[in-house]
């Protein structure tokens, strides 16, 4: 797919790779819903789901890379396909030589 060839060309660990196809997971197979002040947010059951929790217990994933997958999951994963990125995501691949998140959030409003 266009998302794991930018991933390669970005030079992106497979770490990052399986949390956004997690979350694609989400975004496709999972309900959303709501909040009262209109924000757009995970509904329980989707922070409850295992590989939700999975993911936030690995202890094999850095700590800031599971911080940037809950961010997106409170924010809601259909909103990447919007262009919308955390600002964890960011964060936590600063030290990489190769900037992704725009290219990302690019390919996604495709």
């Amino acid at each position: 797919t266009k998302f794991v060839d930018l991933m390669q060309e970005k030079k992106m660990q497979n770490d990052i790779l399986e949390l956004f196809e997690a979350g694609l997971d989400i975004a496709f197979f999972m309900p959303f819903q709501f909040s009262d002040d209109e924000e757009f947010m995970a509904a329980a059951d989707i922070m409850a789901d295992e590989q939700v929790t999975k993911i936030l217990i690995c202890e094999e994933i850095q700590e800031d890379r599971q911080e940037a997958f809950l961010q997106q999951t409170k924010l809601g994963w259909t909103q990447l396909l919007m262009g919308y990125l955390t600002s964890g995501w960011q964060t936590c691949t600063a030290g990489l030589e190769h900037i992704w998140t725009t290219s990302c959030a690019h390919l996604f409003l495709e």
